[in-house]
């Protein structure tokens, strides 16, 4: 199996909800990590964002499909199909804060840093803290209580949303996002040949195609949430 990974640049406010009910000021949150509770986009809902941009984009190489790459359709209960790539979660390692100086600063933290560098090793990537800086823009390294701080409900936007009936206000509620500039990290697996033993032209193509691509993930697609970059960082 090869691995590869892959870094969103977050270009638009993204919101992608967690799908439970709060009754806390914020009525819709956003996904975290339930160990580092720091702020994550869930293997599946990425898979299905991605999905559902290659559905609507022209392939430049015919040496996979859709469904052969993700699976069958969901809604396709007759033939289902299990897909040729695997999917992992989206983990925070950069976010923008504000500045006196700047309109605003990207900062990490060292341990967010090291908690990549095993994940890579882990897949057998051998790669250092200083290289993933540098990958993925060079942000400031702080405290890690600092940045699990800013990455905290109580200092990640919240935005206003109001439902208009004949110009009054039918229903108010409160969203979540993480803003724009974030970034956080993904990997991706295939094999790489295939059972004749030559090389996976299907996962690679896919890799291809998706350093690069401009995705919409997460809700609210018509009013500009959720649109990031995607390139390969390794």
């Amino acid at each position: 199996m090869k691995t590869k990974f892959f870094k969103i640049e977050v270009l638009s406010n993204m919101h992608v909800g967690n799908g439970e009910i709060n009754y806390g000021l914020i009525d819709n949150l956003i996904q975290r990590d339930p160990i580092t509770e720091l702020p994550n986009i869930n293997s599946s809902s990425l898979k299905g964002a991605l999905r559902e941009h290659f559905r609507h984009v022209s392939k430049k190489k015919n040496s996979w499909t859709v469904d052969g790459v993700f699976g069958s359709d969901p809604k396709d209960k007759e033939n289902r199909k299990q897909g040729s790539v695997r999917f992992f979660e989206a983990e925070i390692v950069a976010i923008p804060v504000r500045n006196d100086e700047k309109p605003y600063i990207m900062i990490t933290s060292e341990e967010t840093l090291k908690g990549l560098e095993n994940r890579m090793k882990g897949f057998n990537l051998s790669i250092t803290t200083e290289k993933i800086k540098e990958l993925i823009g060079n942000p400031q390294v702080k405290k890690h209580e600092k940045f699990k701080e800013k990455c905290s409900d109580e200092e990640l936007p919240v935005i206003s949303r109001n439902n208009l009936e004949d110009g009054q206000s039918a229903n108010l509620w409160y969203e979540q996002v993480l803003p724009k500039h974030s970034v956080l990290v993904f990997a991706v697996m295939g094999e790489e040949k295939d059972v004749t033993g030559k090389e996976n032209a299907a996962f690679i193509d896919f890799c291809d195609e998706l350093n690069g691509a401009q995705v919409q993930i997460g809700a609210n697609a018509t009013i500009g949430y959720g649109y990031c970059l995607i390139t390969e960082i390794a």
